[in-house]
């Protein structure tokens, strides 16, 4: 017979373990995405702003320290976590968060190209066709929830 530590021990490593995987992308990171507000002012904010490289400006309607998942980026974000930006670096770039997956690919005219695609909440499995958004020096934010 198992002792009582014993089963409390199994019953507390199960729950971690089903808690860890409700997500199959793993737990939030922000990898490659630096709390810079200086730098993500330089490409995002009001007033002049970078205009010979290709980045793309996000919104989101908490801290993606506490949110993203599976980043391949790079960037900068303001300090709340709110809003960020993700430079072109010559390569694809992506991130997750439960309920969308968003790819960044060069476009044309140092304009990167956005696409999101929605997720059943929780899952990989997609719903619904992919929106896509051209991302250029000086465009708009991007809402990413």
């Amino acid at each position: 017979m198992f002792s009582k530590t014993a089963s409390l021990a199994i019953v507390a490593l199960l729950s971690v373990s089903g808690a860890l995987a409700q997500s199959p992308f793993g737990p939030p990171s922000t990898a490659g995405i630096v709390q810079d507000e200086s730098q993500f002012d330089n490409y995002c904010g009001i007033g002049n702003r970078i205009t010979n490289q290709a980045y793309a400006c996000f919104l989101f309607s908490g801290d993606i320290r506490n949110s993203m998942l599976e980043p391949s980026a790079h960037g900068y974000m303001n300090s709340d976590g709110s809003r960020f930006v993700l430079v072109w670096d010559g390569k694809m770039q992506s991130f997750a968060f439960d309920d969308n997956t968003f790819t960044i690919t060069m476009g044309k005219n140092n304009c990167l190209d956005v696409a999101r695609t929605s997720l059943i909440s929780g899952t990989t499995q997609t719903t619904g066709p992919v929106q896509h958004y051209t991302a250029c020096p000086n465009s708009d934010l991007i809402p990413v929830s």
